[in-house]
């Protein structure tokens, strides 16, 4: 993850704001003044006003990195980047928002885009994940969707019922033979960045719940977390998934330091079967633990007739 750079100088004599981006663009103006941009030769302009939470923007003709730059300067939002997403905030904009919410603003402004607000930290954090390709000029701004905006509100309840039915939709999704990737791009992210342990924690059950096996990446991710909770929901997820790739996933599982989860990536193993896992319940007949031996003995009995 990239912060995206900028650098603030404030003249107390004349509130001069300086903003360098790190598309390689430059705003200078008076706080909340509209700023000329100059961007490869094309101009275009920028207004923000940021006041009790809420944002007042009028772009024209301006990159998203500058956008964002802007709203960042005003607000004091910090700005994270997935890596190799530089390039597309070179995207021109133009859109209007009038006194609007910053969870809601940043929704419509990174319409098609993947993002995490953390709003209990301070300075508020933004992640920017992926995404981009739909022209803001090319089409009416619509409403952000209702689930956008639960999965940013600043309350954990609210992100939790949002992350129930994200897995619902997906679940839904996968049965019917529709793609997932979008609902799985939302809940990796809460699974990753959201700030309540029991977001993150549902978010992987959903992964598992939706039984995709293109989110073994982030739950193997997962089986490296801190949190006994994150580890062992991530354990249930891939054996939800099953297959020869999540049993492998599993081999992580089976060095943990906790002989607890170690036994549940036994039971995992078992109940996953084929050659994989009985390769790597093989190699668990020497754990520490005598209880994790006995569950290998078991599962192997089950597996090997």
């Amino acid at each position: 993850m990239k912060r995206l750079s900028h650098s603030l100088g404030l003249d107390r004599r004349n509130r001069c704001v300086l903003v360098v981006v790190s598309v390689g663009l430059l705003l200078v103006g008076s706080a909340g003044a509209a700023v000329a941009v100059s961007a490869n030769g094309a101009e275009g302009n920028i207004r923000v006003d940021f006041v009790h939470d809420s944002i007042t923007l009028v772009a024209r003709d301006v990159p998203l990195g500058v956008v964002l730059e802007a709203i960042a300067a005003r607000s004091g939002l910090v700005v994270e980047l997935d890596v190799g997403i530089e390039g597309k905030l070179e995207e021109v904009v133009a859109l209007t928002l009038t006194d609007v919410p910053l969870a809601e603003a940043l929704s419509r402004i990174l319409r098609g885009w993947s993002f995490v607000l953390r709003r209990s930290e301070r300075p508020i954090r933004l992640w920017v994940l992926s995404g981009g390709s739909q022209s803001h000029a090319s089409r009416p701004e619509p409403a952000p969707g209702r689930l956008e905006l639960a999965l940013s509100s600043g309350d954990a309840k609210a992100r939790l019922e949002a992350v129930s039915e994200l897995t619902e939709k997906g679940a839904a999704g996968a049965a019917a033979g529709d793609g997932t990737a979008g609902t799985l791009e939302r809940l990796v992210a809460v699974a990753q960045f959201d700030d309540a342990l029991s977001v993150r924690e549902e978010a992987i059950y959903g992964l598992g719940e939706i039984g995709d096996a293109s989110a073994l990446p982030a739950l193997e991710q997962a089986l490296a977390d801190r949190s006994v909770r994150m580890r062992e929901a991530a354990i249930d997820a891939i054996a939800d998934i099953g297959g020869e790739s999540s049993a492998w996933a599993l081999a992580v599982a089976l060095e943990d330091q906790d002989p607890e989860l170690r036994e549940q990536a036994v039971h995992a193993l078992g109940g996953i079967g084929g050659d994989a896992a009985i390769t790597l319940l093989e190699r668990a007949l020497l754990d520490d633990s005598a209880s994790v031996r006995e569950a290998v003995v078991e599962a192997l009995a089950d597996l090997v007739h």
